[in-house]
């Protein structure tokens, strides 16, 4: 299955809203603010369905991923913070 067919079946599904889960957000995920752009609905999606996030930086494995040393693990803990304000 393409990333965007899964994409477009969770989206169709909503499985994320039908039971109650916490979310918990790895911030080493985001290996580029690029990833953080398209992410970023579903990111959207899934805080919807959920009371309870947990954000977790592990600083040394963020900085193994990531694409450049300008994206820092402050700069995704902040881009994150920003969009669940939002919501």
């Amino acid at each position: 299955m393409l990333e965007q067919d899964y994409i477009m079946s969770r989206k169709e599904n909503n499985v994320a809203k039908q039971k109650e889960y916490i979310l918990d957000i790895d911030l080493d995920f985001f290996n580029s603010e690029n990833d953080f752009v398209k992410y970023r609905d579903i990111i959207i999606n899934l805080t919807k369905g959920t009371d309870i996030i947990t954000i977790t930086r592990e600083h040394s494995y963020f900085n193994f991923l990531r694409d450049n040393i300008e994206w820092t693990n402050d700069i995704a803990l902040q881009k994150i913070l920003n969009l669940l304000e939002v919501i």
